[in-house]
């Protein structure tokens, strides 16, 4: 029980490493600027300096430097495998850190222990499911169409283009590395795909694999598990190119016929005011955890729970305080992209 996330805060000479059990809504907490971010961090538990959680454990993290004014972060559910939301996440949150550069950690806990020079190879799990797992993704297409998440393309030796709407996200099915390629020649695909006839969610991820060329192109901004280098594994002599969030080479190296459904951006805002101000500040798991137990008392005696449990602390905020920063925010990104129309 819990969404567990490492917290590290730079110092002039080392840094420092604190642990949170409820990292749920570590977006949203990072998100009010670096001296809130500071604030948030020393409220946790203080650990020491090699007591890191690995890249298991970590489902969540954040770092801050006041120094060199770099902030790293990821994990979270509110921007769960939505990349439309988490770009428009991003290009907020860079207005709020005003002058410090914002990143997100698409390796999740080993870009944090890289930055401070921690080993990763002592974070790094070999608990990955072994290759033959991925052999249950096909490109054959889902009999349901609203069970489509993410799109893959092949351009084949002839200079042909072809498309597959997928089922799961589109790096599993490259981890099945050139095997793959003999599925392509008789699972034919689509000539062109236009998404939103086959779903109104946006897809999370994309793959297009250029066989002249030996270059795998594929997008998606959840990496965590080491995924980027079991597929260059698995792809000898290819050339592996990930853009991380950055859907749009895929329509460039698809010439137009790949049609991606239209970026509402006032709508994705809304969507994150409303889980950003109904939520931030007032989420306490710990007093929702207690109320489970007060409803099984019986039963409650017999559990243990871990003293981490039951620590949670946010910074208050006022909803006043925070809907101000979020115009803010909203106010800068649209100045910015009516200066470069003009």
């Amino acid at each position: 029980m819990g969404h567990r996330a490492n917290l590290i805060l730079l110092t002039e000479s080392s840094y420092e490493l604190y642990y949170s059990h409820w990292s749920l809504s570590l977006p949203i907490d990072m998100f009010w600027g670096p001296e809130y971010a500071i604030s948030y961090i020393k409220n946790f538990e203080r650990r020491e300096n090699d007591c890191w959680l690995d890249d298991v454990w970590a489902e969540g993290g954040a770092l801050v430097d006041p120094y060199q004014k770099v902030m790293i972060l990821f994990g979270g559910d509110s921007l769960d495998q939505d990349v439309l939301l988490f770009n428009a996440y991003l290009e907020l949150i860079r207005e709020v850190w005003e002058s410090w550069e914002v990143r997100w950690a698409y390796e999740g806990i080993l870009e944090l222990a890289d930055y401070v020079g921690y080993p990763r190879s002592l974070l790094e799990s070999q608990g990955n499911p072994p290759i033959s797992d991925y052999k249950k993704f096909s490109l054959k297409a889902p009999m349901n169409k609203e069970w489509v998440d993410s799109i893959g393309s092949v351009r084949t030796e002839d200079k042909a283009l072809h498309f597959y709407p997928l089922e799961q996200s589109a790096n599993l099915y490259l981890c099945r590395g050139e095997e793959l390629l003999q599925e392509v020649e008789t699972e034919i695909g689509l000539d062109h795909c236009v998404y939103a006839e086959w779903t109104s969610n946006f897809p999370d991820s994309g793959f297009h694999i250029d066989i002249p060329n030996k270059t795998i192109h594929y997008w998606s901004y959840f990496g965590c598990d080491g995924i980027y280098k079991k597929i260059k594994l698995q792809w000898p002599n290819w050339n592996v190119i990930w853009y991380k969030d950055n859907f749009q080479p895929h329509l460039l190296l698809t010439e137009g016929k790949l049609k991606l459904p239209e970026i509402d951006q006032f709508e994705l805002w809304k969507q994150l005011a409303k889980s950003f101000l109904m939520l931030g500040s007032s989420y306490d798991p710990v007093k929702q955890m207690k109320e489970v137990l007060d409803n099984i008392s019986t039963e409650a005696e017999s559990i243990y729970i871990h003293p981490s449990a039951l620590h949670h602390h946010t910074t208050e905020l006022s909803t006043e305080q925070k809907q101000a920063i979020f115009d803010y925010a909203c106010r800068q990104v649209l100045r910015k992209q009516q200066k470069a129309s003009t």
